[in-house]
């Protein structure tokens, strides 16, 4: 595994201009003046869209222009979470049947993780659209979410 960390750790997930815009840096106290600070760094707000999208099998290919917070490795790196980093690649591994032909092209496991996220950040967006632009300005939110997802299984 730890191969494959470093052969991806270089690379640059991508999320669509709209969603960066509108979630990422609304979610990220990274940004300078924000008081939501719902998340720290700009690669968290990634990181639980593309949970999101595992766990509501949400899964939609980036379409457009494209933005990133940085190279995939700040998730292990100082900044980052080891765990979160390894987590989002096992998914993979548990979501995608082809996931050995990844190891050839470790590109796939990031574009993967991309897809999933980019699925996300759509389930949040129609969770705003439903309840309201400010729902997840509160913490409870999204725990109330975790919650609800529980009861659904």
């Amino acid at each position: 595994m730890e191969h494959l960390l470093e052969r991806i750790s270089h690379l640059r997930p991508k999320i669509e201009k709209e969603y960066y815009a509108s979630m990422v840096n609304r979610y990220s106290s990274a940004r300078n003046q924000n008081t939501l600070r719902t998340f720290s760094y700009k690669w968290q707000p990634y990181a639980w869209a593309a949970i999101l999208g595992f766990t509501n099998n949400r899964k939609r290919k980036l379409e457009g222009a494209t933005d990133s917070f940085g190279e995939f490795g700040i998730l292990k790196g100082r900044d980052g979470n080891p765990t979160v980093f390894k987590s989002l690649l096992m998914l993979v591994i548990a979501k995608e049947k082809n996931w050995k032909e990844y190891l050839l092209e470790p590109q796939q496991f990031l574009t993967t993780i991309d897809e999933y996220a980019n699925g996300g950040f759509d389930w949040i967006s129609e969770k705003l659209e439903e309840k309201g632009e400010k729902y997840f300005d509160e913490f409870e939110n999204f725990l109330r979410e975790i919650e609800n997802r529980s009861d659904e299984s």
